[in-house]
């Protein structure tokens, strides 16, 4: 999370970056609040609860004292409401003094008046935001293999286009068409599926650890197979042996003038079939 000022920002007067978390601490305050309950209407909308998590926060600058950032141990909770005070004690670094660490300057919210004084400052500034929340869900299903079987557990997950692949361990290789999510149910058949055969256990859709020869890719049906078809999902094969390549020459040519064809005499690979 980063916070922006137009003029570079007083930090204190160590310049290390444990003195500048410890001062920026003093002039920010960080606090959170959950997501407070929905409560039908016509009873009023319920206030967040906010709680001091400053210490969990360190505190950075860069861009020359114009940014600050603030690190946190995690990312920040999908939904939670956080709010961020500025003191009005924060000032630019337009101080005059007599060492060469910056000094404080004008605070927030402070102007120069032509006589030379300065103007009175703003109180705390506190910015309310929300992170988004986590989207709600679409549905469940419960994978099958078939019209009568529906066996094994979910390891792993990958989408490729509309196409989600699940491996699920004994249960093979599944290839789900997501392209409505929301219509999928437990009794939609898979668009495809590699079985795991005996001592198979599908946990990646890149690799499987098989004790027997190589599982084949089974469409349902006619229609599928085409999806199916862009799926490589089993193991890797031996490829072609790559045409062995051999070089000929020709003899030079002698042109009219009785000189040798140079370009005629040039190397030129080919390429046996």
């Amino acid at each position: 999370m980063s916070l922006v000022f137009n003029k570079a920002i007083f930090t204190g007067s160590t310049l290390t970056d444990d003195a500048i978390n410890t001062y920026l601490h003093t002039i920010f305050k960080l606090e959170k609040a959950d997501k407070p309950p929905t409560l039908p209407p016509p009873a009023p909308a319920l206030p967040p609860v906010f709680t001091d998590i400053s210490d969990l926060a360190t505190y950075r600058v860069d861009s020359g004292n114009l940014r600050v950032k603030i690190v946190l141990p995690s990312s920040l909770e999908r939904g939670a409401f956080y709010r961020l005070t500025i003191n009005p004690e924060l000032a630019d670094q337009s101080g005059s003094g007599s060492t060469a660490a910056p000094t404080a300057g004008l605070k927030i919210g402070q102007v120069t008046q032509p006589s030379g004084s300065a103007t009175g400052g703003v109180p705390a500034i506190a910015i309310v935001f929300q992170v988004r929340e986590v989207a709600e869900q679409l549905g469940a299903f419960n994978i099958r293999q078939d019209g009568t079987t529906a066996k094994g557990m979910v390891r792993d997950l990958a989408l490729n286009g509309n196409t989600l692949l699940i491996t699920a361990l004994d249960g093979g290789l599944l290839a789900y068409d997501v392209a409505d999510p929301a219509a999928i149910t437990s009794t939609t058949l898979p668009v495809g599926r590699v079985d795991a055969g005996p001592n198979q256990f599908w946990a990646s859709p890149r690799t499987s650890t098989a004790a027997s020869s190589p599982p084949a890719w089974d469409p349902p049906s006619a229609s599928s197979s085409r999806i199916a078809s862009r799926i490589s999902t089993s193991p890797a094969r031996e490829s072609p042996p790559i045409p062995a390549r051999r070089t000929s020459s020709r003899a030079p040519r002698r042109s009219s003038r009785g000189r040798p064809d140079t370009a005629a005499a040039t190397t030129r690979p080919s390429i046996s079939r």
